[in-house]
Order: C-alpha cells, then structure tokens, then sequence
C-alpha cells in the first residue's frame, strides 16, 4: 500500500452513508457506518457502474441503490451475488482528517 493521502474531514461525511472522492484520480467512496467506523471502496458498483455514495449502510455494507448488490465494507465482497466485489482501502481517521492508502 501506498502512503497515507488526506480526502476528507470527517465531519463533511453523512452521519451514515457515502462520499465520493477523488484520490490520485481514482474514483473513491468513503463510508460511515452506524458505528462511526469508516470504510472506503471503489466508487462505483461493478454491475452497472451505479455509485455507491446513494446505497444505502447496513450491517457493515453498501447496499447499490439500483439492484441491490452488497458489498461487505472489509473485504469488498458481494455477499448476495458470489464472485462479484468491490476494491476496498485502508482508511486512517487523524485529528478528523480522513486520508486513504491506495
């Protein structure tokens, strides 16, 4: 993994939910879970390339707002669709700096 890159102050995060990012020019969603934990994956759904910021947390997923498709925030897994995922990033929360290692 790459260096630490500062994205976001968390506070500019929704209470629950996502954020789309760009870091290096690579397209970025950060997430807050109902935990306060944050996660970060690829930013679009490799189904139809919907965002994932609209889907919806629960349970330590993302759930795409256009089919359904949940990806576990850790492993970047589809837990309903087998062989399917998402790339997730190491997230640091600093000082309410949140920075991602690609």
């Amino acid at each position: 993994m790459g260096d630490y890159v500062p994205v976001s102050r968390i506070e500019e995060l929704p209470a629950v939910g996502g954020k789309e990012v760009i870091v290096k020019g690579a397209r970025i969603c950060l997430f807050r879970q109902q935990n306060g934990e944050v996660s970060a994956t690829d930013a679009l759904c490799p189904h139809k390339g919907v965002p994932l910021a609209v889907g919806c947390i629960e349970n330590g997923a993302v759930i795409c707002a256009m089919h359904g498709w949940e990806f576990d925030l850790k492993s970047g897994a589809c837990r309903n669709v087998p062989g399917h995922e998402v790339r997730t990033y190491p997230v640091r929360v600093e000082n309410g700096e949140v920075s991602v290692a690609l």
